[in-house]
């Protein structure tokens, strides 16, 4: 497709993502590449021309952003915006290279909220005896990121050794569910099952067919994106019986990466079982402060 200062801005985006898809893994293109074009940009840019994609342009566009958005998500759109515009000028558009805009989020590191041990034993308890309990438990005991759970085959699991090994993760992608590798090597890994869930997944075995997901049995796989109403349903019907507040399936990651480290002080084993590139990930963004661990660990 040949393009000049004219071409829309949507018209490139289409192209340079039909580009990536070829390019890259499927989970690295629906988080990184699809979600930041359509979720974010798009919306934003409806009726924008090349030509109008300057660097003002994009200052503005970055200080808009910077009200909702952390400064990771912001560096994603900036490198997004540069890929487009240079795809762009391959394709004999006359532009001019876009520099960088340094900009700070306005909402700072938001801390993400996990459970105490004692409310994800009330909530493991709960998991028992509700229908998408298995799907919950495993990310709360496994630290799985939801693609991750519903990507769960009976093969990955050896029940005898009390071992699973993730190595694929179910994202959605123009709207079809697609199952592909992780987005990194660091995230295919191979983690010890608690003894309970090891139970509760023995107990579901025996019913089992054994001819596919662990939790995605359903005709059509469903991606995060359409298990949320079941999720919301599991946190709906337990809020009927406890006033444990809901949390979101990353906060539940969280809280099992919290929790390990508590029970540890392990940083690196943490940092592994998560599936994270490099312990500064799991100490930024998985490790929570809290005053009465650090009185037991420092002799305070």
């Amino acid at each position: 497709m040949k393009m000049n200062k004219s071409t829309s801005f949507e018209d490139a985006a289409r192209v340079w993502l039909s580009i990536k898809r070829l390019e890259v893994k499927g989970n690295t293109y629906a988080e990184s590449y699809d979600r930041t074009i359509n979720k974010i940009l798009l919306p934003r840019m409806q009726g924008c021309k090349l030509g109008d994609i300057d660097r003002l342009y994009v200052a503005d566009l970055m200080n808009e952003l910077a009200d909702i958005y952390s400064d990771s998500t912001l560096n994603k759109c900036q490198l997004v915006l540069k890929g487009i515009m240079k795809e762009a000028t391959y394709a004999g558009a006359q532009l001019v290279p876009l520099p960088r805009i340094k900009v700070r989020s306005k909402i700072g590191l938001q801390q993400k909220r996990t459970y105490s041990e004692t409310e994800a034993t009330q909530l493991r308890q709960y998991c028992h005896t509700h229908p998408w309990g298995l799907s919950v438990q495993l990310m709360l005991d496994l630290g799985l990121r939801c693609s991750e759970m519903l990507a769960l085959r009976w093969e990955d699991l050896d029940l005898k050794a009390g071992t699973v090994k993730i190595n694929r993760g179910c994202v959605d992608i123009n709207g079809k569910p697609v199952v592909d590798v992780p987005k990194s090597k660091s995230s295919i890994r191979e983690l010890p099952i608690p003894a309970d869930l090891t139970t509760q997944l023995r107990h579901l075995e025996r019913g089992s067919i054994h001819s596919g997901y662990v939790i995605n049995t359903g005709e059509k796989l469903m991606t995060p994106a359409n298990y949320t109403k079941r999720y919301n349903r599991l946190f709906a019907d337990l809020e009927i019986e406890t006033a444990l507040r809901r949390l979101s399936p990353h906060e539940l990651r969280h809280t099992c990466g919290t929790l390990l480290y508590q029970r540890t002080g392990d940083l690196y084993a943490v940092s592994k079982f998560l599936g994270h590139s490099s312990v500064a990930i799991t100490a930024k963004y998985y490790v929570h402060s809290d005053v009465e661990m650090l009185r037991e660990r420092l002799g305070i």
